[in-house]
């Protein structure tokens, strides 16, 4: 259970960057609060600090390519294969 398998490493290597959102949430929301009550003018969490996963959504509504499907279920059955064997 130490080894870690390739498919593991590539999801963790996806979400470290995330590791310290709730953090980093936290201290927007904070500096939101301050700026908003000090400012006349109506603000936006997003205009005080912008954050990298604050874009995600809107990729997340693209349409895939018949290749790209083909792509992914070939790559799926590596995997399975993969799985099986070990």
């Amino acid at each position: 259970m130490d080894k870690m398998q390739q498919w593991e490493l590539i999801d963790f290597t996806n979400v470290v960057e995330y590791s310290n959102a709730s953090s980093w949430e936290q201290t927007r929301s904070i500096m939101y609060i301050i700026a908003q009550v000090n400012s006349k003018k109506k603000l936006s969490i997003k205009d005080i600090m912008h954050l990298p996963w604050d874009d995600n959504g809107a990729s997340h509504n693209k349409e895939i390519s018949n290749e790209d499907i083909n792509r992914l279920e070939l790559m799926a059955q590596r995997i399975s294969k993969n799985m099986k064997t070990q």
